[in-house]
């Protein structure tokens, strides 16, 4: 037995014209004799003619060889799991894959795969931080709608701290500061910009770094999130001449090519909840820390 949620795609489509798409490989003859043996189910009830109107979310059960599906085209992303419970989850992201569904791009997302992984509805679950597309890391997810409100009351009330690790270009006057700027983002080009000055439309940004390590040029940082906006971390870091290593937009282009790194060397690699109201429906969370790092970019501070 195999289960396919249908995504957007292919809502509107009938189940059979679902199958020719998908599974071009079973040949009518015995796609038919499977539909006379019941062998699918569109959301637990057996498909019985093939005309019916798929939608969105709707959970298809197969019970075919398995060869259809180790040669169909559909993708499986398997989502890490660092820690759950009944209100959440802390997942890793890979870095490459959308956080949540955007439509007017054709690339996968975690919450999609992730809803796919859990055999939930496409909604059930969402995002309390998020990061970019090329970003690795910890996201936290609510499970439904009151662990989601309730996670974003704490997180608004900075009980979750949220920490970073990355390489920035060059080597640090202070081992540790706290950063204050302003930040305007260009709603057209989604890009932001950073300035010293509280400008119209900007806000405050506030990232703390404090330095690891050093070498061949770079400094490894641990980067906390005090305020947390688009890009801010890439954006704060290239403001103060120390850009993340790889970062296509905010970083140096020539810099990026002699290390031979293409994308932004960082990561989302904490996350500690700080919930000290004995009342709070999260209390049971106070001091409880999520980690997982990345060991591989000490290499890049070895010349």
């Amino acid at each position: 037995m195999r289960t396919i949620f249908i995504d957007k795609s292919d809502s509107g489509k009938t189940f059979e014209q679902y199958i020719a798409k998908r599974f071009s490989m079973i040949a009518k003859p015995l796609y038919y004799q499977y539909l006379r043996k019941k062998c699918f189910k569109i959301n637990g009830v057996h498909t019985l003619t093939g005309k019916e109107i798929l939608s969105e979310n709707d959970l298809i059960t197969f019970y075919v060889d398995d060869k259809y599906f180790d040669q169909t085209a559909e993708k499986t992303i398997s989502i890490p799991i660092l820690y759950e419970d009944d209100k959440l989850l802390v997942v890793d992201k890979p870095e490459g894959l959308l956080s949540h569904p955007d439509g007017s791009l054709k690339e996968d997302d975690l919450l999609t795969a992730l809803s796919k992984q859990k055999k939930v509805p496409l909604g059930t679950f969402a995002l309390v931080n998020r990061l970019d597309f090329n970003t690795s890391g910890l996201l936290l997810v609510g499970k439904n709608s009151n662990s989601t409100m309730e996670l974003n009351d704490a997180a608004l009330k900075n009980s979750i701290r949220k920490y970073y690790r990355c390489l920035a270009v060059g080597y640090f006057d202070v081992p540790s500061a706290l950063l204050h700027a302003y930040l305007l983002k260009d709603e057209v080009s989604s890009l932001v910009r950073v300035s010293s000055i509280n400008l119209p439309r900007a806000q405050e940004i506030i990232t703390r770094y404090t330095v690891l390590a050093e070498g061949n040029g770079l400094s490894l940082l641990e980067v906390e999130l005090i305020t947390g906006r688009t890009h801010q971390i890439r954006a704060h870091l290239a403001f103060v001449d120390h850009p993340v290593l790889g970062d296509p937009l905010y970083g140096n282009e020539a810099i990026n090519k002699r290390y031979g790194v293409l994308k932004q060397v960082l990561r989302s690699y904490k996350l500690a909840f700080m919930i000290t109201d004995s009342l709070s429906p999260l209390a049971y969370l106070n001091g409880k820390i999520v980690e997982k790092d990345d060991p591989t970019w000490i290499q890049y501070l070895k010349k």
